[in-house]
This record gives C-alpha cells, structure tokens and sequence, in this order.
C-alpha cells in the first residue's frame, strides 16, 4: 500500500527530475556537502553505521531515485535494481556505490567514505520500511 507523501516528498521528486543522473558533480570537494549532522545512526536490522538521514539527503542531491525504486517510490527514468524488492546487505551496497556495479558509476570520487556510509544506511531502513 503506497503511504501518503507529503509537500516535502513532492519537492524531493521535483529535486530529482532536476537533478537528472547523479554523480555529475565536482569531486573537488572531498564529499558532497549535505548540511546534515553525520553522527552515526542505527538502523533498524542493517549494520549500524551511517546515518540514513543524512544518506537520504545525498540518495536525493546525486538522483538516485532516477534508476532505483525505493520506499515505494517508483524510479524516475532508468531501470535499475528496485531496493524494495532486492534489499541489498549493508556491505553489498558499500561495494555498489564505492566501486560501481553493471551500469551504474563508482562514486568513490565523488563521495566521501562518510557520505557512502549514510547512504548505505538510508538504503537499507527505507528498503526494510517497505
């Protein structure tokens, strides 16, 4: 059953037609600058390491959701794996991101180990919450 969404997830998705495919960015920086607090946050049955608000920041600035379905939302454009359904393992995600996997990127350059870690974490609470 679909949950409701509310403004802020109408905005999320209106972030991510915009944003197009991730990783475009500058790796300049060391990481991508989210503005969230970063202490580490358990999920609920992953590893407990990262904090998936902070990773759902990041899932949103490097347009995840474009190839992958999650939390019942449906991918933008591409057709990649649906996290609902295949429900990756905290470390199975760190490999994905940090190395890339089939078509999708490494995004090692443009994230930061910390960053990757959040991301894994928001991974895996919203897959299990659906």
């Amino acid at each position: 059953m679909a949950r409701v969404r509310t403004l802020p997830a109408l905005l999320v998705a209106l972030a991510l037609v915009l944003a197009g495919c991730g990783g475009g960015g500058s790796s300049e920086g060391g990481g991508t600058e989210t503005g969230a607090t970063t202490s580490a946050t358990t999920t609920s049955g992953g590893s407990g390491e990262g904090d998936a608000q902070a990773g759902e920041i990041i899932w949103v600035q490097e347009g995840c959701n474009n190839c992958h379905a999650i939390d019942g939302m449906p991918a933008t454009s591409l057709d990649g794996p649906n996290f609902d359904k295949t429900k990756p393992s905290h470390e199975e995600i760190i490999d994905a991101v940090t190395n890339g996997k089939g078509a999708m990127q490494s995004f090692e350059d443009t994230l930061s180990a910390e960053d990757i870690q959040n991301v894994a974490a928001y991974i895996e609470q919203a897959a299990q919450g659906s």
